[in-house]
């Protein structure tokens, strides 16, 4: 059996192995990870996608660790699954020539949200989704977005108000 370039970890675990103990700006080897799997109703709302995984690469967190330092720790680490797995909503990101990312996910977290940029890529031959950042922002962020899911009512964006 072929060993998986892409092995399956903890956000948690490869924080602690690749950037724990990090500065701002130090380089880190680029590796992939499967963090998750989008449940089949997110996954569906997603246009083209061809499979469930999410991935982020140690550049990416190395990225948020930069930009967001104890938000990271403090905020993003601990919801990580929750934002993943459970968004309130799923939107068109905002294009931009300099902009990454089609898709933003986010979740709600206190008095603030949480948002993750993903982009559309392929991965193993497969179109997937891989984190590029991760921020807190307020909803004025997502509110002229086009939402394509809904997570407080489960409903697809023929259903999705962006409150």
């Amino acid at each position: 059996m072929a060993k998986n370039p892409f092995p399956r970890k903890n956000i948690h675990d490869i924080f602690k192995l690749y950037l724990f103990n990090k500065r701002p700006k130090d380089l880190v080897k680029q590796k992939i990870f499967k963090v998750g799997v989008l449940k089949k109703n997110i996954f569906m709302a997603i246009p083209l996608l061809s499979n469930k995984d999410v991935y982020i690469s140690t550049l990416a967190l190395m990225h948020i660790y930069d930009r967001r330092g104890a938000v990271l720790e403090n905020t993003i680490l601990p919801s990580f699954n929750a934002l993943i797995s459970s968004p309130d909503g799923v939107y068109l990101n905002k294009e931009g020539k300099n902009r990454r990312g089609n898709i933003l996910f986010t979740k709600k977290i206190e008095n603030h949200y949480l948002a993750v940029i993903l982009e559309i890529a392929t991965i193993q031959g497969k179109t997937s989704c891989q984190i590029i950042t991760i921020f807190i922002c307020d909803h004025n962020y997502f509110e002229d977005l086009k939402c394509l899911w809904n997570g407080r009512t489960a409903t697809p964006s023929s259903q999705c108000n962006n409150s």
